[in-house]
């Protein structure tokens, strides 16, 4: 009704001049303003107009001023930020920070509370909505009476201290007690931080503690759970401290991933984020997010369902081993397992408050194969969000949907590659995509496996590497087509038979022994949609390249003003071989050279010697370098003359265009210049048959 009553707020010019209108209607509103201003005892108002928006006071003037240049904001045909509300009028007022982290933490609770209102049965609130009130009071409720902090307010700003300076339990004790010495008494502040955590207790997400076994066969987990002693290996769940109180040997840390992606959605400004990889389209060509690639476009063509919803995420999981003591630590190593949401913008899903925790692998040792075990809870939950959801309020759209999720891929360090995939990550089958056609053979000299001139298989039939038997291995040919790129299907064959790591030492020890190069059975296989992945693993190209180590080095280097040979410093990060200039083939700081001395003498700086690969790779990269530029400029010409034939081809049309326009003209002129003719004759006709009869009479 009001849009139709104010339509005029959108109707502002008529012919370069404003509408009278438009100009009664804001002396009305005006008028409307200043009888409804928040503060009585200010002159100035919020100013509406396209540019301010709401956000600033102005005079009255200059306010209606703004109005008359630019018009009012989009949509505001209910004036609410000027007094026509009276709830909204109330939210303004009392605008407070931490009164909406509470009703953005609690989403849907909120909304249905607020609906709620007026039912007549009265009764008492369930126990999600007691924390919603305490919070709500707890953030209206000032910390004494005269102050401008409210409780929960203090109490937030001490834990985020306290996580940021990693204060121990008894100096947050020692401080809350001198804060509360310090202001006049009666007041509400805590006095230790267990009473803090308790104010903050309906904001903490869950988390759950699960029992292991100490050497990681088993969880007491699910129908497991009674158990004091470990199914596998028998050793015993607990262990007596001096005090003789039973406490577990070791214990895997889980936190559900389900409520904190419903946390995202119950965030306004990050909600609406949810579907950038949906509602951002990118030009053709650019890879600026997961999204672009071609992992996450067949998955969608697999699952049409799936990314129907763009509220749907899209999770990346990485897990990689440190020592969180550092070096008073010892060999203590735990295993954080870390995921990822991509549907947010390239600049928020690789931010810290965006990658969530989802176990912490106890240590002392590293897991390897029995990674799987641990990894139990969170492969569960994400066969629930795929195949049933979970009910979700997004906020941005006032809206409950059932939230599902998948997983994409992992990301990690080789080593790290082989415990989440079962492949065996070292030997001569290290090689997740050669497999059992890898051709690593062993250096006896050396004794180790090497992988040299495995490469030469990917190269064409016809090409000269293939049968030089000087520049690669001596006296060999390479004539064998290179291995077959395996689907997830093939994939999934050779693995589906292959023993798990809940099924015990026994058989993944058998398995080992059979050298088939699979150890395990990944527990991502339990996964539906596992198989249908384009892409399941994915390496960490810092663990790859040394050419960060070898800047760092230099950086190094120079801030302690040491001036020395990049040469040397490369030999020092790669080791064995070294880089530089070789006569005739310009600049070449990828060339490997060859050792012109002895091996023996590792600490040798003389000069290297070009090998023949190295000459014959600078030659082809050039030549691929000259032919890419070529082809580039190619493609700039082939360009430049298809717009220039567009324009000729619009040119001729134009051109044609008016000839059949000119012609037209002269026909319609030659037509009406006979029609005037006609009728000329006609009035000749009858003036001469009127001249004979006259003559007649």
């Amino acid at each position: 009704m009001k849009r139709v009553e104010r339509s005029w707020m959108y109707n502002r010019v008529d012919g370069g001049l404003l509408r009278t209108e438009f100009v009664n209607g804001v002396q009305e509103f005006i008028e409307f303003a200043t009888q409804h201003q928040l503060h009585k005892d200010s002159n100035q108002i919020r100013c509406p107009c396209q540019k301010c928006n709401n956000r600033r006071f102005l005079d009255v003037e200059t306010v209606k001023e703004h109005l008359y240049r630019r018009g009012f904001c989009h949509s505001y045909f209910e004036w609410i930020c000027h007094g026509e509300n009276n709830i909204s009028q109330l939210l303004v007022e009392q605008s407070n920070p931490y009164q909406d982290m509470i009703v953005d933490a609690f989403g849907s609770l909120h909304e249905n509370l607020n609906h709620n209102v007026g039912d007549e049965v009265e009764e008492e609130p369930n126990d999600e909505a007691k924390k919603f009130f305490d919070l709500l009071k707890a953030s209206k409720d000032p910390l004494y009476e005269g102050s401008k902090m409210s409780v929960l307010e203090m109490v937030a700003r001490i834990t985020a201290l306290k996580c940021e300076y990693n204060l121990p339990h008894r100096c947050v004790d020692a401080f809350a007690s001198l804060v509360n010495e310090a202001i006049p008494n009666n007041n509400l502040m805590s006095r230790t931080f267990y009473d803090t955590k308790k104010v903050l207790k309906g904001l903490q997400l869950p988390h759950e503690k699960i029992h292991t076994c100490p050497n990681g066969c088993m969880l007491f987990w699910k129908n497991d759970a009674h158990l004091e002693q470990c199914k596998v290996c028998g050793s015993d769940r607990y262990k007596k401290t001096s005090r003789g109180k039973l406490i577990p040997v070791k214990v895997l840390t889980y936190f559900p991933i389900t409520p904190r992606l419903q946390r995202l959605y119950a965030t306004n400004n990050i909600a609406k984020e949810m579907t950038w990889h949906h509602t951002n389209p990118r030009a053709r060509g650019t890879m600026a997010h997961p999204s672009d690639g071609d992992a996450w476009k067949h998955f969608n063509d697999t699952y049409p369902d799936f990314a129907s919803e763009p509220r749907n995420v899209r999770l990346g999981l990485c897990t990689d081993g440190f020592t969180p003591y550092g070096k008073f630590g010892g060999n203590y190593s735990c295993w954080p397992v870390i995921l990822t949401p991509y549907n947010l913008p390239p600049s928020m899903c690789m931010k810290k408050p965006f990658m969530f925790l989802s176990l912490i692998v106890p240590g002392p040792k590293n897991p390897k194969g029995n990674i799987d075990v641990y990894m139990q809870p969170l492969v569960e939950e994400l066969k629930q969000l795929w195949e049933y959801g979970a009910s979700t309020y997004d906020i941005s759209k006032k809206q409950n949907f059932n939230l599902r999720a998948a997983l994409m891929w992992t990301i990690s360090d080789f080593p790290a590659y082989g415990m989440l995939s079962g492949w065996a990550t070292a030997g001569k089958k290290a090689c997740p995509y050669c497999m059992d056609k890898s051709k690593a053979f062993w250096l006896q000299n050396g004794g180790k496996v090497t992988w040299f001139d495995c490469h030469c298989q990917y190269l064409p039939q016809n090409h000269p590497f293939r049968k030089n038997k000087k520049a690669f291995r001596k006296n060999m040919v390479e004539k064998d087509d290179p291995p077959p790129n395996l689907c997830g299907e093939d994939v999934w064959k050779c693995v589906s038979m292959l023993p798990k790591t809940t099924d015990g030492p026994e058989a993944l020890k058998r398995l080992k022994k059979e050298k088939m190069g699979w150890f395990k059975q990944s527990i991502f296989w339990e996964l539906p949609y596992w198989k249908d992945l384009l892409i399941r693993h994915n390496l960490d190209v810092m663990h790859i390249e040394k050419k960060d180590d070898y800047e760092k080095k230099v950086a190094e280097y120079k801030e302690k003003d040491i001036n020395k040979d990049p040469n040397e410093v490369y030999l020092e990060v790669v080791g064995g071989r070294k880089k530089g200039l070789v006569p005739g083939l310009g600049c070449s700081g990828d060339l490997w050279f060859k050792k012109s001395i002895s091996r023996t003498n590792n600490s040798s700086t003389t000069a290297y010697t070009p090998s023949l690969l190295s000459q014959l790779s600078s030659q082809l990269k050039q030549s691929q370098i000259q032919l890419e530029q070529s082809q580039q400029q190619a493609n700039e010409r082939m360009v430049e003359l298809e717009r220039k034939q567009a324009e000729y081809e619009k040119k001729c049309e134009q051109l044609e265009n008016e000839r059949i326009a000119v012609e037209r003209e002269r026909i319609k002129s030659h037509q009406e210049n006979q029609e005037e003719m006609r009728k000329f004759m006609e009035y000749i006709e009858v003036m001469k048959r009127q001249v004979l009869e006259s003559s007649k009479e």
